[in-house]
């Protein structure tokens, strides 16, 4: 019953158009950048990094991404990073600040939809599992797969993090049928797969 519930819930959040973090008419762009970065902090910055591409080649070299890095990107952007992005967004031109702006906040929900199962529906699911399961993303998975009879477990540490990052940026091309679509199969799968462990 519990896992019928949360995916209710699951469901009903992304399927939402408007939410909390919805801005209103009279909310600036830098304001709810503001907001963004207030509310989910690192989050907003490592989101802000994933969907500009011009922010990302300006931090490239000081991030310096290999696969094993992905896990620990968080902590490089909790060191002195708001006051470079805040610098950064001052200087885009108001019309690309609304699409990054837009972009941004889809990729905080989905990361938020992404992340909330395996972190609160059972300890033991594994994201890479999850995605093995669904055919749209096995693609993603099989990238890391190069040895005979590897298999999700297989993924190490950073793998299994670049794998997120992965499917974050594939959400970011679905329209909103396929991304309520992709959440739907998502819940199921990690349904089935914390009954089947139990």
């Amino acid at each position: 019953m519990k896992y019928l519930l949360l995916f209710s819930v699951c469901i009903i959040c992304s399927c939402q158009t408007k939410t909390s973090t919805k801005k209103d008419s009279g909310t600036t762009d830098s304001h709810y950048l503001d907001y963004l970065l207030k509310e989910y902090h690192e989050r907003t910055l490592v989101g802000l990094f994933f969907v500009d591409s011009v922010y990302a080649k300006k931090l490239s070299p000081d991030l310096n991404l290999t696969t094993s890095s992905y896990c620990s990107i968080d902590t490089f952007f909790k060191r002195n990073m708001l006051a470079t992005a805040e610098k950064y967004i001052g200087t885009i031109e108001d019309h690309k600040r609304n699409e990054i702006i837009h972009q941004l906040e889809y990729w905080l929900k989905n990361d938020a939809l992404l992340s909330g199962v395996i972190n609160n529906l059972n300890k033991d699911l594994i994201f890479g599992e999850i995605i093995s399961d669904l055919p749209e993303t096995q693609v993603f998975l099989k990238q890391y797969l190069t040895a005979p009879g590897q298999y999700w477990g297989s993924l190490d540490a950073g793998q299994s993090c670049k794998l997120y990052y992965d499917i974050t940026g594939y959400l970011l091309t679905l329209n909103d049928e396929k991304r309520i679509a992709f959440f739907k199969q998502y819940f199921e799968v990690a349904c089935r797969i914390s009954l089947k462990n139990k």
